[in-house]
């Protein structure tokens, strides 16, 4: 099931330019489909993808572990406000950030002055679902979702135990980045709903907000 709202009465400046063709970008914690209902959505309306992840990845030619393992958090939140500077100029992208991106100042500003931010809200009990079967690979690309920021990883035999633990980290996560998503102001709760439902959800509601044509 999911449910949309928006706490701006009229739309905010980043919302009326998107209306003349911008972006979209969408937030929220590891798993919640930034990247897999972004680039279907993209697809959908006839826009561009862009992940920043990937872009800084591409652009840096390292990955997002090994710029954390070498410079550390802060540098690659740097990163994160350097790119999405790169991207001031790009129309008519979904651009999906990181979960943590948000939690700059002037990461959030760049953001908005970008397009339209949507925070896609999943219930941290569903994400941890969705990362233990994404298992030790699919962590492995997620280095602040590591055992206690480590190499070890989360995913072993007992299942249940993983899943607790990942829902663990995820909770101190919102606890640390909810503020920042709810100051974007446009929520989608995808609850637990499939994706081909969540697409048809973002679809209707971008639509509905005269997002996109």
């Amino acid at each position: 099931m999911t449910e949309a709202n928006n706490n701006s009465e009229n739309g905010t400046a980043a919302d009326k330019e998107n209306k003349k063709g911008k972006n979209i970008v969408l937030c929220g914690l590891s798993g919640c489909g930034k990247s897999i209902l972004g680039k279907r959505l993209a697809m959908s309306i006839g826009f561009g993808f862009i992940d920043l992840d990937d872009w800084i990845v591409r652009t840096r030619k390292d990955s997002v572990a090994n710029i954390i393992a070498k410079s550390g958090l802060d540098y690659f939140r740097s990163q994160e406000i350097i790119a999405l500077q790169e991207l001031e100029q790009v129309k008519n992208y979904v651009i999906a950030l990181g979960g943590g991106t948000l939690t700059q100042d002037k990461a959030y500003y760049l953001a908005n002055q970008i397009g339209t931010v949507i925070w896609l809200n999943v219930p941290t009990k569903e994400l941890a679902f969705r990362l233990v079967k994404e298992g030790n690979a699919g962590l492995s690309k997620r280095p602040l979702m590591q055992k206690d920021n480590s190499d070890e990883p989360f995913i072993g035999d007992d299942h249940a135990k993983c899943w607790s633990q990942i829902e663990s980290v995820l909770n101190k996560q919102l606890e640390s980045r909810e503020a920042n998503f709810v100051k974007v102001g446009r929520r989608l709760n995808i609850n637990y709903a499939s994706e081909d439902v969540s697409l048809q959800s973002m679809l209707w509601y971008l639509r509905e907000e005269r997002l996109v044509m």
